[in-house]
């Protein structure tokens, strides 16, 4: 029995619309997304290959390239299938314009050809992730541990009595955002590895960093706290009193 291609007739409007479009703008159109697409992947690989560590701003970035990419993967085969049951339908109906059927044909293949572009691109972003997460797992810090010291040591100082400068209130802050990112992420990582066969130490050793990361965050906490302790016995706004 021959499949049936179900197309309301709005939807198949809008297509024969789509079909009569100039066919040089529509390969315009195709030729910068192709480009575009191929300057993401370049740029992946680029990073990939740097031989050293992402900044947390290129690891932004790819994570949200990969979502965004896998949803214009999934848009794109999507658009690519409408446009064939459309072709279907214009092809089973007689006196239908058989140049409209054609054309939606060729546009379907254009868009499933940047469909698999762009999860190209979504997969080297998810790879490069990937490489990150296992880097972030397998280190001895995540965090300078001279940061780490100068908050203990700032929140422990006379009985949680002391001041910082401003210069150390910045730093205490950068450090919380930091370490709240990095333990969402790790947490994320570790969800997601734990869904895979044999990476049981991988999930073991970002959970561990997790941990670390949140203990950072509960010292960061507690040099707040002096701050607050200090200002609340008369010693001024934090930041603002002399070393």
């Amino acid at each position: 029995m021959a499949a049936q291609h179900v197309v309301d007739e709005v939807e198949l409007m809008a297509l024969k619309e789509l079909a009569e479009t100039d066919a040089e703008e529509v390969d315009g159109a195709n030729r910068d997304m192709a480009a575009d697409l191929m300057a993401l992947l370049r740029r992946l690989a680029d990073l990939d290959g740097a031989g050293h560590p992402l900044s947390s701003d290129d690891l932004s970035w790819a994570e949200d390239l990969e979502g965004d990419a896998a949803q214009s993967a999934e848009n794109m085969a999507a658009m690519a299938e409408d446009m064939l049951r459309g072709a279907a339908v214009l092809e089973a109906r007689p006196g239908e314009d058989q140049a409209a059927a054609a054309e939606l044909r060729r546009q379907a293949a254009q868009a499933r050809a940047r469909a698999a572009d762009a999860g190209r691109v979504a997969a080297a972003a998810r790879r490069l992730r990937e490489k990150e997460m296992r880097r972030l797992a397998a280190l001895d810090h995540v965090v300078d541990p001279s940061v780490l010291e100068f908050l203990l040591r700032r929140a422990a100082v006379a009985g949680g009595m002391g001041h910082a400068s401003p210069a150390e209130v910045a730093a205490a802050e950068r450090v919380e955002e930091e370490m709240a990112t990095l333990r969402l992420r790790l947490i994320v990582a570790a969800m997601d590895f734990a869904e895979r066969p044999g990476e049981k130490a991988l999930v073991a050793a970002l959970r561990r960093q997790a941990d670390k990361a949140k203990a950072t965050l509960e010292t960061v906490d507690a040099f707040r706290e002096s701050m607050q302790r200090y200002q609340a016995a008369g010693g001024g706004e934090p930041g603002n009193a002399r070393m």
